[in-house]
């Protein structure tokens, strides 16, 4: 099967690392045989495969309907862009989330195939963010789940079990969420499920 030379990928971006903002640039991103393009707020852009440094793909809370993923592209350069998975202010959207995933598979199929020198490939969030993340469902768990379950014991009463069995499913989610931000690499040929829509 031929891949096209030329693929548009409708999704929002971030010429910025990941951070507070208030609305994504829309414009997509465009990969080809050469690279990738997109439109920035001072015109295309546009970067060979070789001139990517690292791609870090990552997920956050979304909202109740589910997550929002993303991946940073850094550049030899300096140059780093945010593409997103969900709406131009940060909702879970499901059409992005299959553009989206359709972008990253496509990247990494072309990617694979080229093996450009250098190129870092990163899944999770930084360490940093992992361990306050992480540190965060720990304080939870103890708060949610320890304890009502040292009032059960001590009370002896079935109605704690509701509020023992609520921080549970509040906790739940949460260590999911640690476990996908754990810092890790991996190779283009084996993109984690757990970033991915």
């Amino acid at each position: 099967m031929d891949t096209p030379k030329q693929l548009h990928f409708d999704l929002f971006l971030r010429e910025a690392g990941p951070g507070i903002y208030w609305k994504l640039q829309e414009g997509g991103v465009t990969l080809d045989a050469e690279g990738l393009a997109w439109e920035g707020e001072g015109g295309e852009r546009r970067y060979r495969y070789a001139d990517l440094a690292s791609i870090q793909l990552c997920t956050t809370i979304g909202g109740k309907t589910g997550n929002i993923y993303f991946s940073v592209l850094r550049f030899y350069d300096g140059a780093v862009v945010t593409f997103y998975s969900g709406t131009s202010r940060g909702a879970v959207d499901e059409r992005g989330a299959g553009i989206y995933a359709d972008f990253i598979r496509m990247l990494h199929a072309r990617l694979d195939t080229l093996k450009p020198a250098g190129l870092q490939y990163h899944a999770g969030q930084t360490a940093a963010r992992y361990y306050i993340v992480l540190g965060s469902v720990i304080v939870l768990a103890c708060i949610a789940v320890a304890l009502p379950l040292v009032l059960l014991a001590i009370v002896r009463d079935w109605q704690v079990l509701i509020v023992l069995l609520a921080g549970a499913g509040l906790t739940w989610p949460m260590w999911k969420l640690a476990q996908a931000s754990r810092p890790r690499s991996y190779t283009p040929d084996a993109v984690p499920e757990d970033v991915m829509p």
